[in-house]
């Protein structure tokens, strides 16, 4: 499930995100979690119990709270949270302060919701990829068990150590010339 949680100084520019965001999830035949955060606390609070996948923030407020609150975000160590600053097109203040931040991807005022798209899709690519590339180890309580050798009874291991010993060791060179 991807879960999201939209942060903007103005309540409206939150919803437009949802609104975008949920258009397009719902194409997708993926499910998800939108949340909108009425304040910082309320979002930080989302992040830690929720385990959110996307943060939309918003960077380009006056008071700079985003900041501090970006710190206690990266501070938690969620590997998969990706943090997305929301600025005015023109603010490359905010965008480079982003940066130092750790924050990465941004979404421009007035809103395209191509952007907004394109951000989602490049995260649901991204976590497909991943997925793929771990599809052999689905089962962790199998490969729990293949790998467990603590359990190893004492015959079993009188066993080993006599395959061990009556096997004779062959160099590479000379076992490749036998094939």
């Amino acid at each position: 499930m991807i879960k999201i949680v939209f942060l903007d100084h103005c309540f409206l520019n939150s919803k437009v995100m949802e609104q975008d965001s949920k258009a397009f999830l719902d194409t997708k035949n993926l499910p998800y979690e939108l949340f909108v955060a009425q304040n910082c606390d309320e979002a930080f609070e989302y992040i830690q119990n929720q385990l959110a996948n996307i943060f939309f923030i918003d960077i380009s407020c006056e008071d700079k709270k985003w900041v501090e609150f970006v710190q206690k975000t990266n501070a938690l160590k969620i590997e998969h949270l990706l943090v997305v600053g929301v600025t005015a097109l023109y603010d490359n203040i905010s965008r480079y302060e982003a940066l130092e931040h750790k924050v990465f991807h941004f979404v421009y005022k007035p809103f395209d919701n191509k952007e907004i798209e394109h951000i989602l899709q490049k995260y649901i690519d991204l976590q497909s990829e991943k997925i793929e590339e771990n599809e052999e180890f689905d089962d962790f309580d199998e490969f729990d068990e293949f790998m467990d050798f603590d359990d190893e009874t004492n015959e079993e291991h009188q066993l080993m150590e006599h395959f061990n010993q009556s096997h004779k060791k062959v160099p590479a060179k000379e076992f490749f010339s036998l094939l």
